[in-house]
């Protein structure tokens, strides 16, 4: 039905623009970026052994000319990320949702 369509539409741009406007606690962007560098430096393979996940990881990087190295390399990605974030975690991050989400007029509804 367009009508309940149109309510939820309304109801999730509406949310993420409160959340983009209050900005994110401190502390959990901190939580969240902790969580971040964890996971990739771990580079959790389930049961998959740990060499073949790093293969897999890069492999799609590699099939398409790139340099599968680059892909196993985060350290100045995440660096960049934390410094931004810490720089201006609110602006930043709204931004971002803002760009990506809400003035993002490619969304399927």
């Amino acid at each position: 039905d367009a009508a309940v369509q149109a309510a939820v539409q309304s109801l999730v741009m509406d949310t993420l623009a409160a959340t983009a406007a209050a900005g994110f606690d401190a502390d959990h962007v901190e939580a969240e970026l902790n969580t971040l560098e964890f996971a990739v430096r771990e580079f959790g393979a389930g049961g998959t052994p740990k060499g073949l996940s790093l293969f897999l990881g890069a492999a799609g990087s590699w099939i398409y000319g790139r340099d599968p190295i680059d892909e196993m390399k985060f350290e100045d990605a995440l660096a960049e990320l934390r410094g931004r974030v810490e720089a201006d975690a609110k602006g930043y991050l709204s931004g971002l949702m803002q760009r990506f989400l809400l003035d993002n007029k490619h969304r399927v509804t």
